[in-house]
Order: C-alpha cells, then sequence, then structure tokens
C-alpha cells in the first residue's frame, strides 16, 4: 500500500512532521530534504514507512510496500524566462515518488 497525505490533515507522525516553509527562497533550498522513519508495532500493519519529502511543496508518503530509499540522478529539459532559452537540468527523483506514480489508483488522480 502507498498513499500520500496532505499536510493539513491529522494523523502525521511527529518524527517526521516538518513545517511549511512559506519563504519561496527557503522552500526552494529545502527541495529534496526528506525525514524518513519505519514505524512498527502497529496491529495489522506490517513496517510502515512514513516520510515528509520537499518538493515543490511539502508531501507526506506513507508506504509499507517500499523496503529502501533512494536517489537517483535524473535530467530534464527546462525553459529559462530570463534567457529565451531551453537547457539540460538534472535533479534528484526518490524512488518512493516513482514507485507511487506507477502504482496509484483513479482515487489519488482525481484528488489531483
Amino acid at each position: 500500500m502507498n498513499g500520500v497525505l496532505r499536510n493539513h490533515l491529522k494523523g502525521v507522525p511527529k518524527i517526521v512532521a516538518q513545517s511549511e516553509i512559506q519563504n519561496e527562497a527557503l522552500a526552494l533550498a529545502a527541495k529534496n530534504m526528506a525525514n524518513i522513519a519505519v514505524l512498527k508495532g502497529e496491529p495489522g500493519i506490517d513496517d510502515l514507512v512514513a516520510i515528509s519529502y520537499y518538493d515543490s511543496k511539502l508531501v507526506y508518503f506513507f508506504s509499507t510496500v517500499i523496503k529502501h530509499v533512494s536517489w537517483t540522478v535524473m535530467e530534464k529539459m527546462v525553459f529559462n524566462r530570463s534567457t529565451q532559452v531551453k537547457y539540460s537540468m538534472k535533479f534528484l527523483r526518490p524512488n518512493f515518488a516513482d514507485k507511487y506514480n506507477q502504482d496509484k489508483d483513479h482515487i489519488d488522480i482525481v484528488d489531483h
């Protein structure tokens, strides 16, 4: 099971909770910052991985499927408005985001 939680909803474990950063420059500096914990001992739930992760905004991610967390260096083309030129930019993509995007169902798509 994979899922995301909006940051304003209750139920985020304190061990992974982060404050939403309002300042755009500070939020950009926090990009790819993650707090990760494995929650154990809940009846009927195997190890639950809880992650708070800053991408363009703060996202909380929960999974009973992920066994490890890793980042992959990816590359994409971006457009620079000031120079009017496209260029290649490298970025880090976490494996849990890919897993979630591959496995999400229609409810999560509508929720966007």
